[in-house]
């Protein structure tokens, strides 16, 4: 009998040691350029992912997960996750990333035992995008005319931002750095890594 107590006694720790070892495992998947992604495969760049598809194809990683063994959560609310698919929307994160930890989601499992239910950490780490500029168009063809002809009155643009100068999808990364190349004396200055300030001399 004491030697039908013990094996049980053993069994019954690795069972417990194993589900501690499963809660939060910290994973990351690297996206360089997001702009090539396309989810449904149409041919049209979509920069979509599936964050069940994107932890199955990990090597070595759990289970398959699917909706019905989980959620997942967007703990720092980019707005760019839907929870009740597991799409994430790379072209709706502002930044590219800085630190491993700037695009992070969890998965959420209630019948887990792990704390606040997090079975899985994921990390995605996005690489920069600097935006596609609308296109030039005009006599001069320029990009954006800050100060149209007749206008009034047509003095120092104190607030363009620059991101204007961008088409809108997929929307460049706002955590570039602006720097001004050119050598108009009318150049001023380039406020908060995006308002361009010139003076218009007419």
């Amino acid at each position: 009998m004491k030697n039908i107590t013990y094996i049980v006694f053993v069994i019954l720790l690795s069972v417990i040691t194993k589900n501690q070892a499963q809660c939060n495992e910290v994973v990351t998947i690297e996206i360089c350029d997001m702009t090539i992604i396309d989810k449904d495969n149409n041919g049209m760049p979509d920069g979509i992912i599936n964050l069940y598809d994107s932890y199955n194809a990990i090597p070595g990683s759990m289970a398959p997960l699917s909706l019905l063994t989980g959620t997942w959560f967007d703990p720092n609310f980019n707005f760019a996750l839907d929870e009740t698919t597991g799409d994430l929307y790379l072209w709706d994160l502002g930044n590219s990333s800085e630190a491993i930890t700037n695009h992070q989601f969890h998965f959420l499992n209630s019948a887990s035992g792990c704390p606040d239910h997090i079975v899985i950490t994921l990390n995605v780490i996005v690489g920069p995008f600097s935006g596609v500029a609308v296109p030039a168009t005009g006599g001069n063809n320029v990009n954006v005319q800050i100060c149209n002809a007749g206008s009034d009155p047509c003095s120092v643009s104190t607030n363009f931002d620059l991101f204007q100068t961008f088409l809108s999808t997929p929307t460049a990364h706002k955590n570039g750095i602006w720097s001004y190349e050119g050598s108009s004396p009318n150049f001023v200055d380039i406020e908060d890594n995006k308002f361009l300030q010139v003076i218009i001399p007419y």
